[in-house]
């Protein structure tokens, strides 16, 4: 299991910058954490409301034996559209909706129209 190292820490976020802008993912409050998340690899936590998010990526990964620039490319758009589509899927799986939802995603899917 290799470690991650800062310099794999800083070519995850460079990536997260790139895939964040060829979604047009604007306006968030964008942060960035680098520890033991439980051998999960990457992954993020979002406040959809506020527009802030963290992304993680584990001092141990898991996943790969050897870690490469372009598998924490492939890593870091995983995340980057698991934050486009979870309010999609929240919707999808509800079982009630109402008119406030559907506000709360336009607002949010505002910027990707333009």
């Amino acid at each position: 299991m290799p470690k991650t190292t800062k310099a794999h820490f800083k070519m995850y976020k460079k990536s997260i910058k790139k895939w964040m802008g060829k979604y047009k993912i604007t306006g968030w409050w964008v942060y960035y954490e680098h520890k033991d998340i439980d051998g999960d690899g990457a992954g993020y936590s979002a406040d959809y409301r506020r527009r802030g998010v963290t992304f993680f990526l584990d001092t141990n990964w898991t996943d790969d034996p050897v870690l490469t620039k372009s598998i924490l490319d492939r890593s870091a758009r995983h995340e980057v559209i698991h934050l486009l589509i979870d309010p999609l899927y929240a919707l999808a799986t509800a079982r009630f909706i109402n008119m406030g939802i559907f506000e709360r995603l336009e607002v949010y899917y505002a910027p990707l129209k333009e």
